[in-house]
């Protein structure tokens, strides 16, 4: 066991003296760092794709989730052909507004780094929508909630109605 050495008082007073001046200084970089900083507006940048029917390739692809279309259960109305797409990271599915449809499940699977992922359900009912009530309300589409999906580049979706009538206007 080697004997404590004391600290010289010279050497507490320089080690003191230097954290009195560096602290401050640490924290009041952050600070002015953080007030200099003006927030950057980034615009959203909404691209719609008008999509209809069942691409014949994908529903014959074996690896494809079972179309089930018998009517009692579900009944697919969408299946889009795998489709290369600019980046983007949200996806959903809207369609023109009509009380008669009724539960409508959509799904997505996405291309990244050009792997596809599994079938993801993209949301319920969006729930963003005015009150029925507000006058805005009649311009609105029914959809999904958005789906986000990291950094994507490609798509495939897929709509079923498991209740009520088939959406129109899909996109």
């Amino acid at each position: 066991m080697s004997p404590h050495v004391p600290e010289s008082p010279l050497r507490r007073t320089t080690r003191a003296l230097l954290l009195s001046v560096l602290v401050p200084g640490l924290l009041l970089v952050p600070a002015l760092t953080a007030a200099s900083a003006e927030p950057v507006p980034v615009a959203p940048a909404v691209t719609e794709l008008a999509v209809s029917g069942i691409d014949p390739t994908a529903a014959s692809d074996p690896t494809e989730r079972a179309l089930v279309t018998d009517g009692a259960a579900r009944r697919t109305v969408l299946l889009t052909s795998r489709q290369a797409t600019a980046d983007y990271g949200l996806v959903g599915v809207t369609w023109r507004r009509n009380a008669a449809v009724g539960t409508v499940e959509a799904w997505a699977r996405t291309r990244t780094d050009g792997a596809w992922s599994a079938w993801t359900l993209v949301g319920g009912e969006a729930d963003e929508a005015p009150d029925a009530t507000q006058p805005e309300a009649a311009t609105m589409r029914a959809g999904t909630t958005p789906l986000w999906v990291g950094q994507a580049d490609g798509v495939q979706v897929r709509v079923d109605v498991l209740s009520g009538a088939d959406p129109q206007d899909l996109r």
